[in-house]
C-alpha cells in the first residue's frame, strides 16, 4: 500500500468513483464543489493505493501558503472505499505527521465519521454557526 499526491488526470475518474460511493449520505454536496477544491492550488489531494486500486482521498489545504481565508491545515474532504478498512485512518496519520494541526467540520448526523476522527486523536471544539457541524481540530502534541 502507498500513498502519493493524485496525478489529476490519471486520477479523478477513481476518485470521483469513491465519492459517488458516499453520494447517498451527502446530497447537498456536488461533485463539482469536491472536484473545485481538488483543483485548487491553495489545496493537496492525497490517494490511498491498495493493489494498484484507489481506495481513499483526502484534500486538504497545504500549510505554507499565504492563507487569507484562515483555512490553513483544512481537511475539505476525507472519503474512503470500501468503508471501516482503515484507509481513511491512514491518510489522516500520513497528514498528522507532518502537521501541527488539522481542523475540519463533520455533520452531527455522521456518526461513523465522528468516531473515526475521535478514533484518530480529533476533539470537538464547537459547532457550525447553522449548528449541523463540528467543527473538530487536532493538534500534534510532538510538533517542533
Amino acid at each position: 500500500m502507498s500513498i502519493r499526491g493524485i496525478d489529476y488526470e490519471q486520477d479523478i475518474k477513481s476518485i470521483e468513483y469513491i465519492w459517488l460511493k458516499h453520494c447517498t449520505s451527502y446530497k447537498e454536496q456536488k461533485w463539482e464543489d469536491v472536484d473545485g477544491e481538488i483543483k485548487c492550488p491553495k489545496n493537496r489531494t492525497y490517494i490511498k493505493i491498495k493493489n494498484d486500486s484507489i481506495v481513499a482521498f483526502i484534500t486538504i489545504r497545504i500549510e505554507n501558503v499565504e492563507d487569507d481565508d484562515n483555512l490553513q491545515n483544512y481537511i475539505f474532504e476525507l472519503f474512503a472505499y470500501p468503508k471501516r478498512k482503515g484507509f481513511g485512518s491512514e491518510l489522516l496519520k500520513e497528514m498528522q505527521d507532518k502537521r501541527q494541526f488539522l481542523i475540519l467540520h463533520v455533520k452531527k448526523t455522521s456518526t461513523d465519521a465522528i468516531k473515526c476522527y475521535k478514533k484518530n486523536g480529533f476533539q470537538i471544539n464547537r459547532e457550525s454557526q447553522d449548528g449541523s457541524k463540528h467543527r473538530m481540530v487536532w493538534r500534534n502534541k510532538n510538533y517542533n
